[in-house]
């Protein structure tokens, strides 16, 4: 096989971990929730333990914690802002409908792709796309819901508007900053951006159980730290476009753990949805790297 392909390979399994990693947030927020913590206690809970874990690996290996750098501090806001609008999002629409709206961020990161890494998509990366986006449809059931509300519809398309600002700025920092470095500076600006929108909340942090420290620490390792790691070096070998249509795997993992662990159903549109979507990750990952001698 070529480097090139190897290379392909290796960034698509880092992005499906991480996709994967994603996936178990929403089954470990349900248990959380239970415990009688709000989601915005949670998402401050996050980015305080995230913050705690990633010192901790930064110590270990002896690389600076905080960079200063405008397009960082940018990159952290994109990825909180993209967040803040998906959670709010949720108030005012049906989560199928902000999934798929979300999930739109592959075709604008397409759109950036060209306009700031003056790199033009291929027909066929351009297709891997579109049959992920449909994909997320089928699984969403969102063809069955009304758009009616411009308020939450809005906010979705900002979070997928300020995720794909994200992707595009890590394809750039990541060339000249370690992961760590950049994961951290990132937790570092989210925690400081939602203290700020909930400075007047923050009393909870004094009254928390233990049961409810071990699951958010838990949801901080997996579903926060190593996602972001696993999805940063992703981005390093395959490109913040490719990466983006593999993260779309992550309503596939969902739909799986709830199967699996939750003993849910799966109906006919999720099954072919996620293959749908499985269908524009390989061909998104691997399409144009097979030469002769790969296939021999």
């Amino acid at each position: 096989m070529s480097e090139k392909l190897i290379k392909s390979i290796a960034g698509t399994a880092l992005i499906l971990l991480s996709a994967l990693c994603y996936a178990w947030m929403p089954v470990i927020a349900k248990v959380t929730y239970s415990t009688g913590l709000a989601p915005f206690e949670v998402l401050i809970l996050r980015f305080i333990f995230s913050l705690l874990l990633l010192a901790l690996l930064l110590s270990i290996k002896g690389i600076m914690f905080f960079k200063f750098s405008p397009l960082l501090l940018l990159q952290g806001l994109a990825f909180t802002a993209g967040g803040i609008c998906f959670f709010y999002s949720l108030t005012y629409i049906k989560a199928a409908l902000a999934i798929v709206i979300f999930f739109s961020h592959p075709a604008i990161i397409s759109v950036m792709s060209i306009i700031f890494l003056k790199r033009k998509p291929s027909m066929v990366l351009l297709f891997s796309v579109f049959i992920s986006f449909l994909g997320i449809i089928f699984i969403s059931g969102a063809s069955k819901i009304e758009v009616n509300n411009i308020t939450g519809i809005s906010l979705a398309a900002l979070s997928a508007f300020s995720y794909s600002i994200y992707c595009i700025i890590s394809e750039r920092t990541l060339k000249s900053y370690n992961s760590l470095s950049v994961a951290f500076t990132m937790s570092l600006v989210g925690l400081i951006v939602i203290s700020l929108f909930f400075h007047n909340q923050l009393n909870f942090l004094t009254s928390l159980s233990l049961k409810q420290v071990e699951l958010v620490f838990l949801m901080s390792f997996f579903s926060t730290v190593l996602a972001i790691l696993l999805f940063l070096e992703g981005v390093k070998r395959i490109g913040s476009l490719r990466a983006s249509v593999v993260g779309t795997a992550e309503p596939v993992f969902v739909v799986l753990i709830a199967f699996v662990v939750l003993g849910e159903k799966l109906s006919f549109p999720e099954i072919a949805g996620s293959l749908l979507v499985l269908s524009g990750v390989l061909i998104s990952s691997f399409h144009g790297f097979f030469k002769r001698e790969d296939l021999l």
